[in-house]
């Protein structure tokens, strides 16, 4: 049986229930949750832009999760792009976008930075998984955001461009279609990865990475998110490396990266820029002199915005 779920939301939208669907029957899936409803007039203004936080898109094993929807001024309908925000997949929150977004809503870009479970609280692929489910949600709702369902972008910084990438390279299911309702051939228009890690495999392990290796340090993080050790489950490293997974269907890419990056190596986003092009995807692979992995945040950066603007309005 349903129940309801009440929040708050912000000036710009009208308080609204958001009713939750049943869980579903296999353990760890995502929940998807009916968004809010907005009244035809009124509740949104086409004049300035909108915002709704802390909007529920999904809830899993009694935790649910979160988005904001910033949307621009008129009619639209608008792109849209999902952001993903790093921390190792262990921190982090969807408020690492706050100064960015006003670059894209000037642009015409509907924005919606998402939370997802993690690493301490489910290990992968929890977090694709979720990433994957407000991308459903956002498109399944795209009507009441004033979102064009057929230009929607995903992208994020670190380990946030990880799952980006993750979700670019997953293969949509049966009822992933677009707005004619024809089968989708990826989950999204476009993917940009600020600095995201490409293979997670380690050296010495069966499987061994075909980049330069992510820097040591970083693999205790690596452990938690993937849920145990290289040497232990090294077939669970290989699918979670996106440069395993690229096909001809992966999208456009576009791929950010520093030069100086001594956490990430430069290595990582171009061998997944070679394995794209191998398989004749459209990618754009923009090495950034003088950058370390800080680029990882540097979601306004001009080249950043322009480069995902050009993609979108293809």
């Amino acid at each position: 049986m349903s129940t309801q779920r009440f929040f708050v939301l912000p000036a710009l939208a009208l308080l609204a229930s958001l009713a939750a669907c049943p869980r579903a029957d296999d353990a760890g899936v995502t929940t998807l949750l009916a968004a809010a409803a907005v009244p035809q007039a009124g509740a949104v203004a086409l004049q300035e832009n909108a915002a709704r936080v802390d909007t529920q898109y999904g809830e899993v094993d009694g935790i649910p999760l979160f988005l904001d929807a910033h949307t621009p001024a008129g009619p639209g309908p608008f792109p849209a792009v999902l952001m993903f925000h790093g921390g190792g997949w262990k921190q982090g929150d969807k408020s690492e976008f706050n100064k960015a977004i006003p670059s894209y809503l000037a642009e015409g870009i509907a924005c919606f930075p998402v939370n997802y479970r993690l690493s301490g609280q489910a290990p992968y692929p929890a977090a694709v998984d979720d990433c994957i489910a407000a991308v459903r949600w956002v498109r399944q709702h795209a009507a009441e955001f004033r979102v064009d369902p057929d230009r929607i972008a995903v992208m994020g910084g670190s380990s946030g461009g990880h799952l980006a990438l993750m979700v670019a390279t997953t293969k949509p299911g049966q009822g992933d279609v677009d707005s004619e309702g024809e089968p989708l051939k990826s989950l999204v228009l476009v993917v940009a990865s600020l600095s995201g890690p490409t293979d997670l495999r380690q050296p010495g392990a069966v499987n061994p990475p075909e980049a330069p290796p992510l820097r040591r340090s970083l693999l205790p993080q690596v452990i938690q998110f993937l849920g145990g050790r290289p040497q232990d489950i090294p077939e669970t490293y290989a699918e979670a490396s996106p440069l395993t997974r690229v096909t001809a269907d992966h999208p456009p890419a576009l791929l950010f990266y520093g030069l100086n990056d001594n956490v990430v190596p430069p290595g990582q986003a171009e061998a997944m820029a070679q394995r794209l092009k191998d398989a004749e995807v459209s990618v754009e692979a923009v090495p950034m002199p003088g950058r370390g992995h800080g680029l990882a945040t540097k979601y306004n950066l001009s080249e950043v915005v322009q480069a995902l603007v050009d993609q979108l309005n293809k």
